[in-house]
């Protein structure tokens, strides 16, 4: 079997978890069934070989890993012209074919999302009158101080994670949040916790909190992507996740925060 760009970052992943007879299955059945489907449900995948195959080990964690490893996959993937890329040889087992398994049903588009803006009023300018007597000096009012500039890799983040929800219909996305408040609340520092659950339950396109870092911005994100793949199915949720990484990385193309991270 020969791997080629398209394959090799699963192969990566899944060489950590399986023995040698049950990894060639798993890439057999991945570059036979799934490389060309439209739609590739992850956990799917792992669903076919581990029930396919006797696999002793545990497929905790397994999910997270491939992930990122899928996403490679289907970039290269895009830009596959026939021919193999940065080919790899792996050894053929005989494990008596692969199994046949039914495409996994299309799911429909989402339909696009409008973003109007309304033109702010015109300010009108008023003449003042001329002062008739000397006018004791003004004290000036105090004003609040502007606020900070928006940081980068927050507004990617929070851009991320509002196109995830809005994925959801309002009244099951509150549903959602609320069935996982708990393993949203444990994957941040206590400061940033309640902060950070309020904000999901509004429609702000924007969250920012000194003490959240990377490794808890991807613990957000997969827990949000376990609630879409219970409320939307995993086709859905994988569909959902792939077109929304697809938006922030053309609209970002060169940013502080690279997007596979959260993943």
């Amino acid at each position: 079997m020969l791997l080629d760009a398209r394959s090799y970052p699963i192969q990566r992943v899944l060489e950590q978890y399986l023995e040698p007879k049950n990894l060639a299955y798993a890439m057999r059945l991945w570059s036979t069934h799934y490389i060309t489907q439209p739609n590739i449900s992850l956990q799917r995948f792992v669903d076919d070989f581990y029930s396919r195959q006797p696999i002793s080990t545990s497929s905790y964690g397994l999910y997270s890993d491939l992930l990122p490893a899928m996403m490679s996959a289907l970039q290269a993937r895009s830009q596959f012209t026939g021919e193999p890329i940065d080919g790899y040889e792996f050894p053929d087992y005989d494990l008596g074919g692969p199994s046949t398994l039914s495409a996994p049903p299309a799911s429909r588009p989402m339909p696009a999302v409008s973003v109007s803006s309304e033109p702010a009023g015109k300010i009108e300018a008023v003449e003042a009158p001329l002062a008739q007597e000397a006018q004791p000096p003004e004290i000036p009012k105090e004003t609040e101080p502007a606020p900070p500039p928006k940081d980068e890799k927050f507004v990617i983040f929070s851009s991320f994670i509002r196109q995830l929800l809005n994925g959801v219909n309002p009244e099951r996305r509150e549903k959602m949040l609320y069935r996982n408040r708990i393993e949203l609340k444990s994957t941040c520092k206590p400061q940033v916790a309640e902060p950070l659950y309020a904000w999901l339950l509004t429609d702000s396109d924007y969250f920012q909190h000194s003490e959240i870092d990377i490794k808890e911005m991807t613990a957000v994100t997969h827990v949000i992507y376990m609630g879409l793949c219970e409320y939307q199915g995993p086709v859905e949720a994988d569909r959902i996740l792939m077109k929304v990484a697809g938006n922030i990385n053309d609209t970002y193309p060169f940013a502080s925060l690279d997007i596979n991270q959260l993943l």
